[in-house]
């Protein structure tokens, strides 16, 4: 992630938006894969991507991701899944813990 920010930043000076927009679909695409193939570092990964990589940021997917890397015994994943809390509302913070509710089973079914 450290790396990709880096490369992201660089490739900026030089890609057009729409493709600087398709490149991070296609690190979001590659990160579930790997997510539904129980890879512990695309999980938190991904829950990164979502809330540092994405303009605007997607705090509710963050979290879900977040919420499952705990699930999945991924230590640090707490302390930011904890601190995304001060990012969603109450509704949004519901919706997210449904959403990594159903993915969690998803993964592990």
């Amino acid at each position: 992630i450290k790396k990709s920010k880096i490369i992201i930043e660089n490739l900026n000076k030089y890609l057009k938006e729409n493709k600087i927009k398709k490149i991070k679909e296609q690190i979001k695409f590659f990160l579930e894969k790997r997510a539904f193939a129980k890879d512990k570092r695309a999980i938190i990964q991904i829950a990164k991507l979502y809330e540092d990589f994405l303009d605007p940021p997607e705090f509710i997917n963050a979290y879900k991701w977040y919420n499952i890397a705990v699930a999945t015994g991924i230590k640090s994943a707490k302390n930011k899944r904890d601190n995304m809390l001060n990012k969603l509302n109450e509704k949004d913070l519901l919706e997210a813990q449904n959403l990594s509710i159903k993915l969690f089973n998803k993964i592990n079914n």
